[in-house]
């Protein structure tokens, strides 16, 4: 994830990531437990806020999920 500033990640209302500040690359952050929570067979929502307080405003991710088992 590329992200400026605050981000939080929600699967199916869940909240399964929320990182301060910003980053200037790509970052992968283990989410495992908490999508394992929030996953639902067949469709899924992933819902992002990103809150700005100055500057530039960015993001781009992926969950990248495999076979559940």
């Amino acid at each position: 994830m590329h992200y400026d500033n605050e981000a939080t990640i929600f699967l199916n209302g869940s909240q399964i990531l929320n990182k301060k500040g910003w980053n200037d690359g790509y970052d992968s952050f283990e989410v495992t437990e908490d999508v394992k929570k929030a996953v639902i067979k067949g469709k899924n929502i992933l819902a992002v806020r990103i809150h700005q307080d100055k500057g530039g405003q960015y993001l781009d991710l992926a969950l990248l999920i495999g076979e559940l088992r």
